[in-house]
């Protein structure tokens, strides 16, 4: 019986964190980057923060020539990376969230791995067209990444940055 109420205390517990942690996801994004000609609206799905800004101007050179439109890589790269900062991108040169087999891949520099993603996007998942919103919702549709809600937060992300 103890262990019942633990165990259900546990999944309360567990439970309201969750509901927590969603909320403070969403309020951990309350302070975002302002730029003073833009108002994000209440219902965006991501709000820049100044290190998303920041990454912005590190790593946009590194974006290859191609037919992917350069705001979803970008857009990819802060989402995927937290604007550089997740140990992926930290350790790795891990941008993207790149997997060889089950194993998060390696990338001796960050170039690399824009250059990497760069070919898999024209590769698998290419549409023809310069449209952010068109490659966003193909790249959720076709499995790109697990998140329901990608194809918004990408295009919520290019949005903001206004490229």
């Amino acid at each position: 019986m103890q262990t019942t109420k633990i165990g259900l205390i546990c999944i309360l517990i567990l439970g309201s964190c969750t509901v927590m942690l969603d909320d403070m996801e969403e309020t951990r994004l309350i302070k975002p980057y302002r730029d003073p000609y833009f108002e994000p609206s209440p219902t965006m799905r991501f709000n820049l923060l100044k290190h998303h800004i920041q990454y912005i101007k590190d790593y946009s050179h590194l974006i290859p020539d191609s037919k992917v439109p350069k705001e979803i890589i970008l857009a990819q790269g802060i989402l995927e990376s937290d604007g550089g900062r997740s140990n992926a991108a930290r350790n790795k040169n891990n941008h993207f969230g790149i997997y060889f087999g089950d194993t998060l891949a390696y990338f001796d520099s960050p170039a690399r791995c824009f250059e990497y993603h760069s070919k898999l996007l024209n590769r698998r998942y290419f549409v023809q067209t310069t449209d952010c919103g068109v490659w966003a919702n193909n790249l959720e549709a076709n499995g790109y990444a697990t998140d329901t809600m990608y194809a918004e937060t990408l295009i919520s992300i290019i949005e903001q940055i206004r490229l």
